[in-house]
């Protein structure tokens, strides 16, 4: 059983190598397929959550929260508009998710 973990542990590691490897050869395109940039990883992604955190969506339309920062201008309005709504769709399906299995007992 010892040598079957090893054998598992070091392709594990060898996997983890090749991914990395072929990320850098093929890394994630820039723009995505209408344009526009990707909005994955991006620091638009990153200050969001931080202003919804804030609640400083429910302060002002999309347009204003748009506009407070340079990283949301460089997406669209649209695209803009509908990863708030998708962050905070998110947000109340975690937080209900959690509370719902935290009254579930398993017998």
């Amino acid at each position: 059983m010892r040598n079957q973990m090893n054998e598992q542990d070091d392709r594990a590691a060898t996997e983890l190598a090749d991914m990395n490897r072929d990320r850098l050869l093929f890394p994630a395109p820039e723009k995505d397929h209408n344009g526009e940039p990707r909005w994955d990883g991006s620091e638009a992604e990153r200050f969001l959550g931080i202003d919804i955190t804030e609640g400083r969506h429910k302060a002002m339309p999309p347009r204003e929260l748009r506009a407070t920062r340079a990283a949301y201008q460089q997406h669209g309005l649209q695209q803009f508009r509908s990863h708030i709504y998708q962050e905070v769709m998110k947000r109340k399906f975690v937080k209900q998710y959690y509370a719902g299995n935290r009254n579930t007992h398993h017998n």
